[in-house]
């Protein structure tokens, strides 16, 4: 009875390694199909044409990629050149800043000194004026001449300039008609005093020390 148990076992343990056997050939034979289908499938036209559109377009990507570093290196340098250029401008604008200060500083030097010129030839004209009315006035306006204020004035004018026309004389006289005729009919030193102060407070003297300007411009 022990060796039909023996005999049994061993049967059941050769079942056992037989469908061992069969069940690695079949899964043996899977795995070869498997790679088999793997293979055919990368063989395949409709794989090999989009494996090639995908390198293609890698491919373009790939340039577009080193078109866009190319532009952005080129970028890179007009920016450093504005820069520069920049930089330039702003060095010129400051330069041309400073020179309009120089250029306006020496305008104003040059109108303060040509103001001051102009003051003191006017104070020269102004006093030298005056220094010849009280100097000619005893003279003059004392005579017994009717045209004494005439010769005075005629006389001043000479000496101030040899070129100085005598019409002057006229268009003082005339800003001055009352001292004139007063002077004209009653010669004497008081009125010769009122001639010079109203030639001092007369507003036409202004004119009058234009036009002694204008007559001596040629002396700046």
């Amino acid at each position: 009875m022990s060796e039909t148990v023996e005999k049994s076992s061993e049967h059941e343990t050769e079942l056992d390694n037989l469908e061992l056997m069969q069940s690695t050939a079949q899964l043996c034979s899977e795995v070869f199909f498997l790679k088999n289908e793997s293979a055919n499938i990368g063989k395949q036209p409709f794989m090999a044409k989009s494996h090639n559109l995908l390198t293609l377009k890698l491919k373009q990507l790939k340039e577009e990629r080193d078109l866009l570093l190319s532009k952005i290196d080129e970028l890179n340098k007009e920016e450093a050149a504005l820069t520069d250029q920049l930089y330039s401008a702003l060095d010129c604008c400051c330069k041309k800043r400073q020179l309009l200060q120089l250029i306006k500083s020496d305008e104003n030097e040059s109108e303060k000194l040509s103001k001051e010129r102009r003051d003191i030839f006017i104070y020269k004209m102004r006093t030298k004026f005056f220094d010849n009315v009280m100097g000619l006035k005893v003279r003059c306006f004392t005579s017994e001449s009717d045209s004494g204020i005439v010769d005075c004035l005629e006389i001043l004018f000479s000496r101030l300039s040899p070129r100085f026309p005598s019409v002057w004389c006229k268009i003082v006289m005339k800003e001055l008609d009352d001292h004139y005729e007063l002077m004209s009919t009653k010669p004497s030193l008081e009125n010769a005093n009122l001639l010079v102060e109203e030639l001092n407070q007369s507003k036409d003297w202004i004119k009058f020390a234009l036009h002694l300007r204008q007559g001596f411009a040629q002396l700046l």
